[in-house]
């Protein structure tokens, strides 16, 4: 009887373990990037090793990028309709802007440097941080 008990006892457990989520250091991954990591394994593979580079050599930006990333996505739990129209506006002006590169690839350039100078500006005033910024 008391067997019988023990194997109940412990087939509700196996089964509340094997509901849970396991607990990783990553958080989880986006369909679209699990997508793109298995057509492109090689470079999702590289992209990986240099975000943990970085990390390694800036654990203090690397913090706070994840945390900025944590609340984004808690935002966008909160919030997935405008969290998807931002996605897609994002898109539609990145796609503008390759065609605008294809047409002058100098001019393209040098929007990249002012873009990539308005980001670090964004960033330092967000967290007051000049630091080295994610190669990501």
């Amino acid at each position: 009887m008391k067997t019988k008990n023990l194997w109940c006892r412990a087939s509700v457990l196996v089964l509340l373990l094997a509901g849970m989520p396991v607990l990783a250091e990553e958080p989880s991954v986006s369909p679209e990037k699990q997508r793109w990591c298995q057509e492109n394994p090689q470079r999702c593979e590289e992209r990986k090793a240099k975000r943990e580079a970085w990390c390694k050599d800036n654990p203090e930006q690397c913090e706070k990028a994840k945390a900025r990333r944590e609340a984004m996505r808690t935002k966008c739990e909160a919030d997935p309709v405008a969290c998807e129209k931002h996605k897609q506006e994002r898109q539609a002006r990145r796609e503008e802007f390759r065609k605008q590169c294809e047409a002058d690839p100098a001019a393209c350039e040098k929007k990249r440097e002012a873009m990539k100078q308005r980001r670090q500006q964004r960033r330092e005033a967000m967290d007051g941080d000049t630091g080295p910024q994610s190669p990501h």
